[in-house]
């Protein structure tokens, strides 16, 4: 592969101006161009959110004439379909581009190359795979999404040292400090939904809004439960998310229960029953994936965690360890029935940890 150490520089300030778009992508991928001539950036630009015209488009228009015969440097694959915007491998052919630098090749069945073919058919350099393996980091959500048509899953959780997030009597205000309160916000911000289980509602009664300061967006509140044994004034039930909460249970909810969450505005979906009773998660999952959702943040509890986990549905983990103990009883991260051997144990892979004011935060891939 014939890649220019400046292209690496160039790469990275397309993804880096791509990660100003964190959160407002929704199911798209997070992409950045960069318009470079004679070694000068003369246009960079960044895809904001839906409906909205992509990076390589945004670029090209700021460079206008000037992009003739410059390299574009890009995170992703142009496309070459039309959606929402028409195909940005043909705006890279009128603009005069000479080369072009793509970090990944678009894991999108539409796309999958296409783009890429087009440009070397119209006698375009292309080169390929230039800081790959951050390209496939920044839109990990995104890739997992259109190749599954199921949502990135996050867990997270606070926990005391000792892997308890509740007192013996369920009380867990609070767990962590906090900074390590608005670092959980921050991963709401980016996330299309929050999901919890019916105790979590029941024992906190919790809005699953984002309280940063300046953000108007919301993810969706999702909330799993077999019979809707849930409060009608629940205050998830007034989220001013786009779509309102959604709820899924099972076919022991009574027709009257649905009939009265969907009065005051919540989206009931019955699904199947696990293997161990209460509503399958995995159906869930592909529920909300049909609703383009492509990232979920799963906030408890101990129930809803195990099952994700035993599942093989959760792709990452954010666990904020508090520095104290209970010393006795009281609710662990997770229940349920685990493995009986520690070599069954769920690897976990990338462990990264972090000081967040007095707590630890913990993140890690899954391998499922």
């Amino acid at each position: 592969m014939n890649v220019r150490q400046d292209e690496v520089t160039w790469m990275k300030r397309a993804l880096a101006i791509a990660r100003r778009a964190r959160g407002d992508t929704c199911h798209y991928p997070m992409v950045g161009a960069v318009v470079v001539k004679n070694g000068r950036v003369i246009a960079e630009a960044y895809f904001h959110k839906p409906g909205q015209p992509h990076a390589e488009a945004l670029a090209l228009k700021k460079a206008g004439k000037k992009a003739r015969n410059a390299d574009l440097v890009l995170n992703l694959e142009p496309c070459s379909h039309h959606g929402k915007t028409p195909p940005c491998a043909d705006a890279v052919i009128e603009a005069g581009i000479r080369r072009v630098v793509a970090g990944m090749v678009d894991p999108n069945p539409l796309v999958a190359g296409r783009g890429i073919k087009k440009l070397k058919a119209a006698g375009i350099e292309v080169v390929t795979g230039v800081l790959e393996d951050e390209c496939q980091e920044l839109n990990r959500a995104f890739v997992k999404y259109i190749t599954t048509q199921t949502p990135y899953v996050v867990m997270k959780a606070a926990a005391t040292m000792d892997g308890k997030i509740a007192t013996r009597t369920g009380d867990s205000f609070w767990v962590s400090g906090e900074p390590a309160r608005k670092e959980a916000h921050r991963l709401r911000d980016v996330c299309q939904a929050v999901m919890v289980g019916a105790g979590t509602i029941r024992n906190d009664d919790c809005e699953l809004t984002v309280r940063l300061a300046g953000k108007g967006r919301h993810p969706r509140p999702v909330v799993v439960t077999d019979d809707l044994d849930l409060p009608l004034e629940a205050r998830f039930m007034a989220t001013p998310a786009e779509g309102g909460p959604v709820i899924f249970c099972t076919k022991k909810a009574s027709p009257d229960r649905v009939r009265a969450f969907q009065k005051r505005g919540a989206e009931v979906v019955v699904v199947k029953k696990g293997r161990k009773g209460g509503a399958d998660l995995g159906s869930v999952m592909r529920e909300l994936g049909r609703r383009k959702i492509a990232s979920v943040l799963v906030e408890g509890g101990a129930g809803i965690f195990g099952s994700a986990l035993r599942a093989g549905l959760v792709d990452e983990l954010v666990l904020f360890l508090a520095p104290k103990l209970l010393s006795g009883e009281g609710i662990s991260v997770t229940s349920g029935d685990g493995p009986i051997k520690m070599a069954d144990a769920i690897p976990l892979s990338k462990m990264r940890v972090k000081k967040v004011g007095n707590d630890l935060m913990v993140t890690a891939r899954i391998t499922n």
